[in-house]
């Protein structure tokens, strides 16, 4: 619901786009190909804004958001917004995210430059099927800087835990075979040479997701991915 009006009031551009887990639907649908659903987080939504700060893209965001849920509040605290059943719509500025990548523990020159050049490259649209069957309209962080930054995090922040850490690594190696396998726009060369550990593990990585998508791959592509 919140996607849906996030799309009506087209606000989705390079300004505004989802960079979290449900961006994963938004792969999926370009694809044409399915990703195991353990990888699919439940309960929240990233956005990233192009707003000079998060407190003032959550208040601009606000109004369309409650017109999916009158229940959502801003909770500053969290730099989020909540509604009474606990889902949660987390906004964040480039500024933010750069400044997560360069707070990265053991990054190196190169590899904070690859996920520095990898957020200026364009986002990419498709429309997927939400589970009540109607149309949902998405813009998202393109799958290659989707990929290599969240095996990023995983790998160089030192504050993720062990759950957190393996499902983002996972969500990585997904996205990255779906782009190798079906990408309209492949890693360059720089980018697999800052990570070689990553590009290594595009050639074997969760046997449950290369099972998977090796299996997709076999049957013709769906035209829109369900949500």
């Amino acid at each position: 619901d919140v996607l849906r009006e996030i799309a009506r009031h087209e606000l989705f551009d390079a300004k505004l786009f989802v960079i979290g887990s449900a961006a994963m639907h938004l792969f999926e649908a370009s694809a044409g190909a399915l990703l195991p659903r353990s990888l699919f987080a439940e309960g929240d939504l990233d956005l990233l804004s192009s707003a000079e700060s998060r407190q003032e893209a959550m208040e601009e965001l606000l109004p369309v958001i409650q017109r999916a849920d009158k229940s959502f509040t801003l909770h500053a605290a969290s730099r989020s917004m909540r509604n009474d059943r606990g889902f949660r719509v987390h906004l964040h500025t480039r500024r933010s995210l750069l400044k997560s990548i360069d707070q990265l523990d053991g990054a190196s020159e190169e590899q904070l430059s690859v996920l520095h050049s990898l957020l200026d490259l364009e986002p990419v649209s498709a429309v997927a099927i939400a589970r009540d069957g109607a149309l949902v309209g998405m813009t998202g962080m393109d799958p290659r800087a989707f990929a290599l930054t969240k095996y990023a995090l995983a790998t160089l922040d030192p504050d993720r835990d062990g759950a957190a850490t393996r499902m983002a690594k996972d969500q990585a190696y997904a996205v990255g075979r779906l782009v190798v396998r079906f990408g309209a726009r492949s890693f360059k060369e720089d980018h697999l040479a800052a990570f070689p550990a990553f590009a290594e593990s595009l050639e074997t990585g969760d046997p449950e997701v290369a099972g998977v998508i090796g299996a997709a791959s076999a049957t013709p592509a769906p035209l829109m991915k369900r949500a």
